[in-house]
């Protein structure tokens, strides 16, 4: 159960980066950064959109992971 817990947070997570972190985030590294061609931002534009849904893909897993574990009991021996 836990496990199920934690890859519901992590897809939450990921929607959450892909849809609100995203852009906000490519606005950010667009601005701070200088680029030879079109091509450059584009891959940069890409970059930075995979890494904040990576990001908040693995936030989400271990928010869920820790969450759940804190209503599960533990086993006596």
């Amino acid at each position: 159960m836990r496990v199920l817990v934690a890859i519901l947070f992590a897809l939450l997570g990921a929607f959450v980066g892909a849809k609100f972190l995203g852009p906000p985030v490519i606005d950010w590294f667009e601005q701070t950064r200088h680029f030879r061609s079109p091509d450059q931002a584009l891959e940069a534009q890409y970059f930075a959109h995979i890494v904040t849904i990576f990001v908040s893909l693995v936030a989400g897993w271990f928010l869920g992971w820790y969450g759940a574990g804190l209503f599960t009991r533990r086993r006596e021996r």
